[in-house]
């Protein structure tokens, strides 16, 4: 390998695996690919995270199961963090305070604290999921007395107690039990509603079954139980609907604020992410036309996602060897202190990695010829030993090295400057 040789690394596709904490473009890569699979990765998440953070504590041996416990780790975090964001969003729209625990930054996290912020998340959600019904209940009943006046106190007050008897109450956590209730035909239809009904919906859901309670003829009591059974059906559906669609986008914007879509200027993506948070408010519905636009960026934000993680790592891996390393693009210079005259220049794509060793000057006759390959065959030994330390989801990565006879001469590059020890870098250095 001549100076001016390039070594490829193939990585066909790459999986984090975390020593410690997670890096940035770890977490970035876990996050899109979170957002890209959807709700299915989050089944059973919670149970299986706490199981798998015990024996993580352990130093789990197998780096494969490392690896599936962190993708089921960023699923719960991208999941939570979405339901959190659509109850923050649904709060707002109602002026009311709600008590939610602060999404969680996957980047920087190691096991343990997911493991516990999730458990702590879960609970925190549930209850108040619990609270934003008993204000949508209490919301629809104003509602519903505004628009009936006094003239139908009868309808009011009925409504009034199937929702305290429906909604449990939020402060004591209880239902509210009903005396001379019709519960059978009413209550078997109101226990088949969506909780996450909008206030529209159960104001009307409410008046027709207080109008079915309070009905005097039986073929009355008919007609509003079919209406209600109906209205149950449309409001759950478009319930399920809003629910899906804010989780869906909740996702995306997870995994573009990783990666930093949008660019500066790039208003095609910044469109897609302004009609996505209107969806997690709930303003507008995810389309088909918006769902496959933020799934086309969301492939984007994979690539850029999978290239930060590359970049990270081999930029690890060569510190490790005695190289100094900068560049923070797709672009990584190597110097080394006893190297003169030369130095690397590598290109972190989002599936492979090259490398090419520079001079700085033309080669001056037989030594200057005899530097070159010591120093070709050096870099290439680092830059093998490198490619097999990387993880990947389908073996060891595919290490070639392709010969180049062209001398390229460049310019020295710029000193690098002193880089901390990240945390990453400290937990490999454990014994």
């Amino acid at each position: 390998m001549s100076s001016g040789s390039m070594a490829v690394v193939a990585v066909p596709v790459v999986l984090p695996v975390a020593v410690g904490v997670l890096a940035v473009g770890g977490a970035a890569l876990l996050i899109a690919r979170a957002a890209a699979s959807g709700a299915e990765m989050v089944a059973d998440g919670v149970a299986r995270l706490g199981d798998a953070m015990e024996a993580e504590v352990q130093r789990l041996a197998d780096e494969r199961r490392t690896a599936d416990l962190w993708r089921v780790a960023a699923g719960v975090v991208v999941e939570h963090n979405a339901q959190i964001a659509a109850l923050s969003a649904a709060a707002r729209t109602m002026s009311v305070e709600l008590d939610l625990p602060a999404p969680l930054e996957l980047a920087g996290q190691d096991a343990g604290t997911v493991h516990a912020w999730a458990t702590k998340a879960q609970s925190k959600i549930e209850r108040a999921r619990s609270a934003l019904r008993g204000h949508v209940s209490d919301r629809a009943c104003r509602r519903l007395a505004d628009r009936l006046g006094a003239g139908d106190t009868k309808v009011v007050t009925v409504a009034a107690t199937l929702a305290r008897f429906h909604v449990p109450a939020h402060a004591a956590g209880v239902a509210v039990p009903v005396a001379g209730l019709t519960k059978n035909k009413i209550q078997a239809r109101l226990a088949k509603l969506d909780p996450d009904v909008g206030v529209r919906d159960y104001e009307k859901i409410l008046e027709t079954a207080a109008r079915a309670r309070t009905a005097t003829s039986v073929p009355a009591e008919r007609s509003s139980l079919d209406l209600l059974t109906q209205q149950v059906h449309d409001a759950n559906a478009a319930a399920e609907r809003r629910r899906e669609d804010a989780l869906t986008a909740g996702r995306h914007l997870q995994a573009f604020k990783a990666v930093g879509i949008p660019d500066l200027g790039d208003s095609g993506a910044a469109r897609v992410v302004a009609r996505l948070e209107a969806v997690v408010a709930g303003s507008a519905e995810l389309d088909d036309e918006l769902r496959a636009e933020a799934e086309r960026l969301n492939a984007d934000a994979v690539c850029r996602a999978q290239q930060m993680y590359l970049r990270e790592t081999v930029s690890e891996l060569m510190r490790e060897k005695g190289w100094e390393v900068s560049g923070e693009a797709t672009v990584l210079t190597l110097t080394r202190a006893d190297w003169t005259g030369h130095h690397v220049t590598v290109d972190v794509g989002d599936r492979t990695v090259s490398g090419r060793v520079v001079r700085h000057v033309a080669e001056s006759g037989v030594d200057g010829r005899r530097q070159d390959r010591e120093r070709c065959s050096a870099f290439t030994r680092d830059f093998g030993d490198m490619g097999a330390a990387l993880r990947t989801e389908s073996g060891r990565p595919r290490v070639t090295v392709s010969a180049d006879d062209v001398v390229e001469v460049v310019a020295p590059p710029t000193p690098a400057a002193r880089v901390p020890v990240t945390p990453i870098q400290r937990a490999r250095r454990r014994p």
